[in-house]
């Protein structure tokens, strides 16, 4: 199976993209876009001790399917690495009666590093971490500098979102300790910078003015 969030909304569902038992294609356009609803609500993603960007379009997408089609007990594998303690824990709180989560590369002691040897050892590849170009979880090291300069067209949509993301909020950078167009600045990614040049060049622009209500420290509304 293959299946993806449908909408902004919850109440708008999943999209079942693939049912088959001899799947050929990988739908990765999905049905409903993160930076869709990311560029909708001029935000990047939020820093937490959970990845909301993931419950929200991964996980809950999942359930929603397992409600729907498993009611019989069933396990549910994860692919977390032995190394992944605080990520199993967090999975394992929201086991249940009917669906209960096991880790088989936990189980086997395998780390990030073991699995890749291993895939190497098969496919003769060496396998790239996958992430979002606009994840602000991502680790900024020498791979991440390197897939910036090997994706800059998708840098400069990531620049977009920040763009729109600091014009409304001055203090929502992608990362939390600085901003993605000052790491594009000073690594030299000159391509990535005209890609969002370009952009920024065709889109309509807007004058708003934006307030904020704070509730209670650490939470705000925004409202036009």
């Amino acid at each position: 199976m293959q299946v993806a969030r449908g909408g902004q909304r919850e109440a708008e569902g999943i999209a079942v993209l693939s049912d088959t038992r001899e799947p050929d294609r990988v739908y990765l356009e999905g049905a409903y876009r993160l930076s869709s609803g990311l560029e909708r609500n001029g935000t990047v993603p939020q820093f937490s001790s959970q990845h909301g960007c993931s419950l929200k379009f991964k996980a809950w997408v999942i359930e929603q399917w397992l409600k729907a089609n498993v009611r019989l007990p069933a396990r549910h594998a994860f692919g977390y690495n032995s190394e992944e303690t605080e990520r199993v824990a967090r999975s394992r709180s929201y086991n249940t009666p009917i669906h209960k989560a096991f880790y088989p590369l936990v189980e086997w002691g395998w780390n990030r590093n073991r699995c890749l040897k291993y895939i190497e050892s098969k496919l003769h590849v060496v396998w790239k971490k996958s992430a979002c170009v606009f994840c602000a979880f991502n680790a900024l090291g020498d791979s991440a500098s390197a897939r910036h300069q090997e994706h800059r067209e998708q840098v400069g949509d990531a620049l977009m979102l920040e763009y729109v993301s600091l014009a409304l909020n001055p203090r929502a950078t992608l990362y939390r300790d600085r901003s993605l167009i000052q790491i594009t600045i000073q690594s030299g990614n000159r391509p990535a910078l005209e890609a969002y040049e370009r952009k920024l060049a065709n889109q309509p622009w807007a004058v708003y003015r934006v307030r904020q209500i704070y509730s209670k420290k650490g939470k705000a509304e925004s409202g036009g």
